[in-house]
């Protein structure tokens, strides 16, 4: 048997734009539904995991709620951003030969700002919560988990050719134990502009960071991942 999909998609929108006021937003909202006529299920030996498909019928459905706003501070030469939504769906999973419905949710907040000091030092700053849970018909719940990210920069202009920067990450994860739920990075960079030629001089993970872990959740199946990163370099642009 060949998998067919028959997806359903409803979204609706609102957008509102005052340019005097220099205030801008959105509300979207969106629906889903598929209806499939095959199931791969996992089955697992030991430590290896097998993966067949299965001739049952099965739907899943859910919707999602996004909402952005933007105003900007003349005086203070700033724009302040606030983002966030809400995603919840509904799905059959098949695990050891049984059915299980699931239900996934998902939050996520977002913060920003972009502010011009003295016309010469220009600070950006924002940051991303998201909380995601799995819930499991009978069975106990999952832990939930959340994840917070904050990027900020701060850049001196100089002569408006000299152009120095710093930059720090910051990453936070409650599904990653010890000491790498919480991870930083930090970077600069001097940048020199002529009329034809942009030279850049670049120092990247300053902190010498050699791993980067992250973890994530879909339905009943936990992804967590690590990546090696390259230590501590210098990087000369033209």
């Amino acid at each position: 048997e060949l998998l067919h999909n028959k997806t359903q998609n409803y979204s609706a929108g609102l957008s509102y734009g005052d340019v005097i006021n220099e205030l801008m937003g959105s509300l979207n909202v969106s629906y889903w539904h598929r209806h499939s006529n095959l199931m791969y299920g996992t089955t697992y030996t030991g430590s290896l995991s097998r993966i067949e498909s299965y001739d049952i019928p099965n739907s899943s459905n859910g919707y999602n709620t996004a909402m952005t706003l933007s105003k900007r501070f003349d005086t203070i030469a700033t724009t302040v951003n606030l983002q966030g939504g809400f995603m919840q769906s509904w799905s059959q999973v098949l695990r050891q030969d049984v059915v299980v419905p699931t239900r996934f949710d998902n939050l996520t907040i977002g913060v920003g700002f972009n502010s011009l000091l003295f016309r010469a030092i220009r600070i950006i700053y924002d940051a991303n919560y998201t909380r995601s849970k799995s819930f499991v018909e009978n069975a106990t719940d999952f832990y939930p988990i959340d994840i917070l990210r904050q990027n900020a920069s701060v850049n001196f202009i100089i002569k408006k050719r000299w152009i120095c920067r710093f930059g720090t990450e910051h990453y936070y994860n409650t599904a990653i134990s010890g000491a790498n739920s919480n991870m930083y990075f930090f970077d600069a960079s001097l940048d020199y502009n002529t009329k034809r030629v942009e030279y850049s001089l670049e120092g990247r993970n300053l902190l010498n960071v050699r791993s980067f872990n992250s973890a994530r959740t879909t339905e009943l199946v936990n992804y967590v991942y690590s990546y090696q990163l390259r230590p501590f370099s210098i990087m000369l642009k033209v």
